[in-house]
């Protein structure tokens, strides 16, 4: 049960990260400006603290 927990965590922050380098891709092909990606990935990272106690008790 903690597997797929964590694993659907992962994935959950990669798609959030994928759609947002999406709209930071769409802004900079809009304003001409390719720095607005260099920066949007720069500033990227996916942050998960995950409570062991809560996911025990939701089993």
């Amino acid at each position: 049960m903690k597997n797929d927990v964590y694993k659907n965590i992962v994935i959950m922050g990669t798609i959030k990260q994928i759609i947002s380098l999406v709209c930071f891709t769409i802004l900079a092909i809009v304003f001409g400006h390719w720095w607005i990606v260099f920066f949007s990935i720069i500033f990227m990272c996916l942050n998960v603290n995950i409570n062991e106690k809560n996911i025990d008790e939701s089993e």
